[in-house]
């Protein structure tokens, strides 16, 4: 899952090395696929995230790419997770980095991807810390530390983050979230680093979590964000890959009807 630079000139070349792994693939079904890969309803919002001309950065998720192109595409092919990171790996640069999300332990829980993606996303969304480590002035021996308090609001659940650059250049982020129940009155807790020197993701090797069973039982019904550029242990929308394998449900049934009805026809009928 590489986070990808919003950018013309990055695109076509992320749509040229897919056209040469799918050669026989439409331009539509592939548009349509690589937007949805970096979390687009449609290829036309991705031209109109383009055109502020802003070069944000998107995360691209294999799996949503390749159910939509599945779903779209025409063309007859075995295309898999694996075949897509060979022909993304040899355009890894400053424009498109690896996320190594095979470095994230999978002991995170969900609930916790869920609180800290809603907090770094409002941090990204408002211009607060930027995923890329700015290092203007750095042979003066100048560093400016960022760090700040924001208030957001989860679901209807009002949630407090206070955030600051470590020696190392990532953002620790620490989550106070008000779910009051009849149990437990006192606010979630949540905190862990947004590794931003080797990668992009959220470290989970050294996480917070402090939560009741009944408020955790209400994060349970709240979908997880897709991540604004980094990577996670959870790196989708749950909400979008369920219409995706819901479409992909519907195009195998679809198929199978076919080759059943197909077997009637050809099957002789009466008896001898």
């Amino acid at each position: 899952m590489p986070s990808v630079r919003l950018r013309p000139s990055v695109l076509k070349e992320l749509r040229e090395s897919f056209r040469n792994l799918l050669p026989g693939a439409e331009q539509g079904a592939l548009n349509e696929a690589i937007a949805c890969g970096l979390g687009f309803e449609t290829h036309e919002d991705l031209r109109r995230a383009l055109s502020d001309g802003s070069s944000k950065l998107a995360l691209f998720v294999e799996d949503d790419f390749r159910g939509q192109f599945l779903v779209l595409s025409k063309t007859e092919t075995n295309l898999n997770i694996f075949d897509l990171h060979k022909a993304i790996t040899p355009l890894y640069g400053d424009d498109i980095q690896p996320t190594h999300p095979e470095r994230i332990t999978p002991s995170a829980p969900d609930e916790w991807n869920l609180v800290m993606v809603a907090a770094v996303n409002t941090a990204v969304r408002r211009g607060l810390v930027d995923l890329e480590v700015d290092y203007t002035n750095e042979h003066l021996g100048l560093r400016t530390v960022n760090s700040g308090v924001f208030f957001f609001d989860l679901e209807g659940h009002p949630a407090h983050c206070s955030f600051y650059e470590d020696v190392n250049e990532n953002i620790y982020f620490e989550v106070s979230l008000d779910i009051k129940t009849d149990a437990c009155k006192d606010a979630v807790r949540a905190a862990g680093t947004l590794e931003r020197i080797d990668g992009l993701w959220l470290q989970t090797d050294a996480l917070l979590f402090d939560i009741h069973k009944e408020q955790l039982d209400i994060l349970k019904e709240i979908d997880v964000e897709r991540p604004l550029g980094y990577g996670t242990s959870r790196c989708y929308d749950t909400l979008r890959q369920r219409r995706v394998m819901e479409s992909l449900r519907q195009l195998f049934e679809e198929s199978a009807q076919e080759i059943e009805d197909d077997f009637d026809q050809s099957t002789p009928r009466g008896g001898m």
